[in-house]
């Protein structure tokens, strides 16, 4: 699995069970959250038994169900993290890990789709990009646009101000600012 446009999100709920079962029972549920929606992935039915929490034997018992080493170790972390916590009483533990995978998704269009203006057939009416308002004539004195030396795309000055903060490039063709 790729992680690098991955985030993983680990949340766990613990609770004390009883001692007479003498290992602790570990579910884990992975879903999977992205630009266009999320949907569950799987949750593994059957529970991992553990014995101790030695992080070398929770990581193999972990990489044993989800075949993966690095989310293995990050699981195994939380499960020992889990298993240190001053509140819960010793014993056999019962936890439900929940691990979220978000992925960031961009389109990212060539800059020859992207016009710097939109202009109607009926009269010329050009629209800026950031904020998809009108940039007519009538309101350059209260909304002055700006065009940009090295692309010549034109935009709301106040609108590209604000993108400047975050972004050091056009909008439309990604060129230097």
């Amino acid at each position: 699995m790729d992680y690098g446009t991955v985030k993983i999100d680990i949340t766990a709920s613990t609770m004390s069970q009883d001692p007479s079962l003498g290992f602790s029972r570990v579910f884990i549920s992975l879903s999977r959250f992205s630009s266009q929606g999320s949907y569950p992935d799987s949750t593994f039915r059957d529970p991992i038994k553990l014995q101790s929490f030695s992080p070398n034997y929770v990581y193999q018992r972990v990489y044993d169900k989800c075949h993966d080493h690095v989310l293995s170790r990050r699981i195994t972390d939380e499960i020992v993290d889990q298993s240190q916590r001053r509140d819960l009483p010793q014993g056999p533990l019962f936890m439900m890990l929940y691990v979220d995978f978000t992925q960031k998704e961009c389109i990212v269009l060539p800059p020859s789709s992207a016009p710097s203006r939109t202009t109607t057939t009926d009269s010329k009416q050009e629209i800026c990009s950031i904020c998809l308002e009108n940039m007519s004539v009538s309101e350059s004195d209260t909304k002055p646009s700006l065009q940009l030396p090295q692309c010549k795309h034109e935009f709301h000055e106040d609108c590209f101000i604000k993108w400047s903060v975050r972004h050091n490039s056009c909008p439309l063709c990604r060129r230097p600012a």
